[in-house]
This record gives C-alpha cells, sequence and structure tokens, in this order.
C-alpha cells in the first residue's frame, strides 16, 4: 500500500507525540537525567524519586538525546513537506486532488479505500504492523505489557530465556536498541565519573621542553593551566610533539564531554567556545599571541649581544650566558639540524596558522577544563585515595564503586510486581530532599507550596532555649510547654507559667519574673516581690533611724558593759541592713528583725 504525503505527515506526528511521551516516562522514571539547565521547580513531586545508579543515568540520557535528534529531524521534515504542500496547491495538482478525495462526506471514496486496504492485506498476509507506542516503550515495560496480553511463549524454559536475552538492555527501548554504554568508557573513568589522563600525562612528561617531572596528581592541577610561564614556556612552539598532545588533549576533552553530558547540548558547547576563540584572536586579547610577537622580537635579535651579556639563539629556542659560548655551540651538531628543521618549517604565514592552531587548542582545553572541572576534581580525589590505601582496600573500594555505579543489576519480575501491587519508588530507603523539607506522614518530603502555605520556612529564634530556632509559626507557638524551653526558665529561676508565653529573651524575661512573682507578708498581704523587697527595705531604714535615734538620745552608740542591755543588738541590725542593701535578700536581714523591735518598744 502506498502511502501518500498526507499519511506520511500523520505518521510523523504521531511520531513526535510518541517522542514526548517517551521522553515523559524516562523523566518520571529517574528524574536525575535532567540537565542543570532544566532541573526541576522546586514544588515537584518528582523530588522524593530514589536516585539511580550512575549507568542507568547515561542510559537514559543517550537514549533521550537519540530520540531528540529524532524529533528535531522530523519536525525539520513535517516544515519541509508543509511548506512544498502549500507552493503545489493550485488547482490540478495530485496534492489538491488527494485532499479533495478525503474532504467531505464521500462514502464512495471511503469504500475504495476501505477496498485497496484490504486488498493489500490479502496480497500481504503476514506484513506486520509498526507499532510505534512499542517502539519508543522502555524493554521492561514492553515486557510486562506483552505478558499481561499473552504474547509471550507460556514455556518456563522459553519464558526465562527470552528474559535473559532482554536483561541486559531492560531500560532501553527498541528505537536505541544498539546503545551499549559499557562500550564507551575505560574501566579508569568508571561510566565517565573520572577522567583517564594517564596516557596524555605519559606523553606530557616525554615532551622536550619540559626541565621537571610532574606526579600525576600535579598533571591533574596543570594540565590546562597554560598560563603558567613555569611551564608552559615559549620553547614549546618548536616542539612538534607538543602540537599533538594539546590536540589529542582537546579531543579527548570534547569526546568526553559529549559522553558524560549528551543533554547538555555539547555540540553548542563546542560551537560557543569556538566561536569565543575567534572573537579573542581578532581583537588579539590572547596571551598566546603576545608571546609569538616576544618570540619573532627575539629571532629579530638573533645573534646579538643583549645588555647582559647574553645571545639569543632562534633555531635552538636557547639563550647562551656570553658570545664565546653561543659562537662555540654554532658548529654542534644539534644546532645545525635545528636550523634545518626550522628552514624547512616554511614561511612567517605558516608560523601564523600553527600559532593559531595551538591557540585555538589551548583556549578550547582551558574552557573545556571548567566545564568539567567537577569531574577533573573527582578524579584527583580517587586517585588521592587510592593512593593512601592496600591493595585489598583498594579491590574492596572498586568492588563497593562498581555496585554503586553500576548497580545490582536485578529485574523485577512480573509477578513480585503484580503482588507488592506499589511502584517500586515507594519502597525507597533513600529519599532525595534537596530542599530540605519536612517529611510527611509517608517518608517523603511534603509539597513545596504546602510548606509554604504553612510558614515553614520562617524561622523564630529562641534565646532562653539555647537560641534554638523554630521553623513556622506553630512549631513555635507549641514549644513553649515543651521540655526544652520550661527547663531554661528554671535555669534562670523562674517557675514556668502562662505568663511567660511568647517571651524568648532572657532580659524581658527577668524583667517581668520582678513584676510577676508573688510573696505575703506576716499580715497575709500579697503583694510583687519587688514591693515587698522594697517595703522590707523601708522597714528596715525606719528602725535604723529609730535606733539611731534613742542612741543619741543617750548619747552612746552601744552598751559594752551592760548598763543598757536595749541597745546591744543596734551593730547588728546595721550589719543586716547593709548585707540586704548590697544583696537584695530578704532572708539575710530577716533573723531577729522582730525580736529587735520588741526591745526598741521596751527602752
Amino acid at each position: 500500500m502506498s502511502s501518500s504525503v498526507l499519511e506520511t505527515q500523520r505518521s510523523a506526528l504521531e511520531e513526535l507525540e510518541r517522542i514526548e511521551e517517551a521522553v515523559s516516562e524516562r523523566i518520571l522514571y529517574n528524574p536525575h537525567i535532567l540537565p542543570d539547565t532544566h532541573s526541576l521547580e522546586s514544588s515537584s513531586a518528582l523530588h522524593g524519586r530514589k536516585k539511580r545508579p550512575l549507568r542507568d543515568d547515561l542510559i537514559h540520557e543517550h537514549e533521550v538525546a537519540r530520540m531528540l535528534d529524532r524529533y528535531e529531524e522530523q519536525c525539520r521534515y513535517l516544515k519541509r513537506s508543509f511548506e512544498k504542500v502549500s507552493k503545489d496547491m493550485d488547482e490540478g495538482h495530485p496534492a489538491k486532488l488527494r485532499v479533495k478525495e478525503i474532504d467531505g462526506l464521500n462514502y464512495e471514496q471511503f469504500q475504495k479505500q476501505v477496498a485497496s486496504i484490504r486488498e493489500f492485506h490479502k496480497r500481504y498476509p503476514n506484513e506486520g504492523v509498526e507499532n510505534q507506542e512499542m517502539l519508543f516503550k522502555m524493554t521492561k515495560d514492553r515486557i510486562r505489557e506483552e505478558n499481561e496480553m499473552g504474547i509471550l511463549p507460556e514455556n518456563d524454559e522459553e519464558k526465562e530465556q527470552h528474559q535473559g536475552q532482554l536483561q541486559g538492555e531492560r531500560l532501553l527501548s527498541a528505537f536505541a536498541v544498539d546503545l551499549n554504554v559499557d562500550s564507551m568508557f575505560s574501566g579508569e573513568e568508571f561510566y565517565g565519573r573520572f577522567m583517564d589522563l594517564v596516557g596524555l600525562h605519559e606523553r606530557f612528561l616525554n615532551l622536550k621542553f619540559l626541565n621537571r617531572t610532574f606526579t600525576y596528581l600535579q598533571y591533574l592541577d596543570k594540565f590546562a593551566d597554560f598560563n603558567d610561564k613555569s611551564i608552559y614556556g615559549p620553547s614549546r612552539f618548536r616542539d612538534p610533539e607538543y602540537f599533538s598532545y594539546v590536540a589529542d588533549l582537546h579531543n579527548y576533552l570534547v569526546s568526553f564531554l559529549k559522553r558524560t553530558h549528551p543533554l547538555e547540548a555539547p555540540d553548542n558547547v563546542v560551537r560557543r567556545i569556538d566561536n569565543d576563540f575567534d572573537s579573542a584572536w581578532s581583537n588579539k586579547s590572547l596571551s598566546i599571541q603576545q608571546n609569538g610577537k616576544s618570540d619573532q622580537q627575539k629571532s629579530s635579535n638573533e645573534g646579538q649581544v643583549a645588555t647582559d651579556g647574553s645571545v639569543w639563539c632562534e633555531a635552538c629556542a636557547k639563550s647562551f650566558k656570553n658570545e664565546a659560548v653561543y659562537n662555540g655551540h654554532l658548529n654542534g651538531n644539534k644546532h645545525k639540524k635545528n636550523v634545518k628543521a626550522a628552514s624547512a618549517t616554511g614561511s612567517q604565514g605558516t608560523e601564523d596558522v600553527k600559532l593559531k592552531t595551538l591557540a585555538y587548542h589551548e583556549y578550547c582545553v582551558h574552557h573545556l577544563a571548567e566545564f568539567l572541572a567537577k569531574h577533573v576534581s573527582e578524579t584527583r580525589a580517587n586517585v588521592e585515595r587510592k593512593q593512601a590505601l592496600t591493595d585489598r582496600e583498594r579491590q574492596l573500594e572498586t568492588e563497593a564503586l562498581e555496585s554503586e555505579v553500576i548497580g545490582s543489576g536485578a529485574i523485577e519480575s512480573d509477578e513480585e510486581r503484580n503482588e507488592n501491587g506499589k511502584d517500586e519508588d515507594e519502597n525507597d530507603d533513600v529519599v532525595y530532599n534537596p530542599l530540605k523539607l519536612p517529611l510527611g506522614w509517608d517518608g517523603k518530603p511534603i509539597p513545596y507550596w504546602l510548606w509554604k502555605l504553612n510558614g515553614l520556612g520562617i524561622e523564630f529564634p529562641c534565646e532562653i532555649c539555647g537560641n534554638h530556632i523554630y521553623m513556622g509559626r506553630k512549631a513555635f507557638e507549641k514549644h513553649f510547654m515543651e521540655a526544652r524551653h520550661t527547663h531554661g526558665l528554671k535555669c534562670l529561676g523562674i517557675q514556668p507559667s502562662v505568663l511567660f508565653k511568647n517571651i524568648t529573651n532572657i532580659k524581658d524575661a527577668e524583667g517581668r519574673k520582678e513584676n510577676t512573682v508573688e510573696m505575703e507578708d506576716e499580715e497575709g498581704n500579697v503583694m510583687s516581690a519587688k514591693v515587698y523587697n522594697e517595703y522590707v527595705y523601708f522597714s528596715l531604714l525606719s528602725v535604723l533611724l529609730l535606733t539611731l535615734l534613742l542612741v543619741l538620745r543617750n548619747k552612746a552608740f552601744y552598751d559594752p558593759f551592760g548598763t543598757c542591755p536595749k541597745l546591744c543588738g543596734f551593730p547588728l541590725i546595721v550589719v543586716q541592713f547593709v548585707l540586704f542593701k548590697r544583696t537584695k535578700n530578704i532572708s539575710s536581714a530577716r533573723p531577729h528583725f522582730s525580736e529587735y523591735i520588741g526591745q526598741l518598744d521596751q527602752c
């Protein structure tokens, strides 16, 4: 059956919808595949999803990247097709006639189309029907649906064999069944978690312009720092091995970027870096351009004695101590070899092209290393950790890392899924909660809108509780009767009560204590502690003045010989008065107070 233009367009539109549905299923199954530029909203319910192994993340990322490429391809086709049809929609064109055939309620045309379809299936009875829904479904979901419909063989042996064949690509769809993530990365890279620069490090150590060796850790710190003149000096421009080394380093970083970040538009990242380099080169703002000019100046001054007595040799890219040493090396085989190599390199235009190419590779390596800074730091930490471990510990850590990156690899059977009746994410032990939201009754973070509605993001500090911060008004009002707050009040000498509710400052609590603590005198009068202390203070003061008047009348301050026993308590009452004035403690002034007043009355 020949498909018409309209049928092809309809099929393309259906494929777009199937791709959108498939991408949504992948994000629902594993939200962590989303790049940082398209992260989830804070109120999304997908924040509680369990984090999948790194291998599963890469499988879904590369599969979704293929789907998006197919999506763009179909969109471009539909655009060209619609534009072509709009141009050909003139009278007499086959496209126009085809539209007229299917337009309206023409029953005869409908019967002709049905007859042609039946004729086609009679001619090709075994022709399969393209099911785009199953084309983009994950294999594990497709197996479950086929098993529910009874498509899979009933024989247990054949079913187990079929299950084992699909175990390796249980997360892939038929659209990307040829995708093999295991072959993309080396063992050192651990599915893109670390970078494998061991081979490039060995090539770097063999470069001629290096005057010292570098460990692998030092190389990870300096492989993209081309501004360090102590390492990347002007002599590197004359080393042909350096050109191939930096080009291979650039290609590796681009390849690593595409393998580890397929959904972050790696081609656009590389293209943006290229455009930035072109603009920087045209503006002559790169440091390597200044170095090239300085090398040309050294070439023009070749053989001339400098102010410090040194002589520069352009062919050897070396400065000699004095003219005698310079003249002595001119007859050497090394100098003659360098002169021949320099003459064979070509004209100044060729040198400029080589300089620009080298500058391009160094610029891209520097910016790609900045983009992949997380991988570089993790690689460095992994190397440091391995150096401090024994062989046994290193083996155990490798096994643990493999289980973390690859996962258990087990596939959940359809029977277990049906028996449980729950989604696999409901039993996750680790809850992803980047916003630190409170957990609900189901053990998962509450929705963001509920967190915001209850004001759980507002902080309420309490100084009495040791500057503890309560999140939300409800928790703040509830804590006044809790053990933490009551213990803080007791430490301040305050008996917890409703009068101290909403008091969080220690100074305010102590101030209210003086006005709220009630005391009772000997006659049963109830008053505040402050009023009671003032009452006792003035009572003692009046007694002291009365005693002083009596002493002055008898013209004696005390009676040491016992002639006037009524005045023997005068020094004691003075000491008690002073003690009360200093300590404000009524217990230090009350002894013998009533007894002494009685003695004064008898005097």
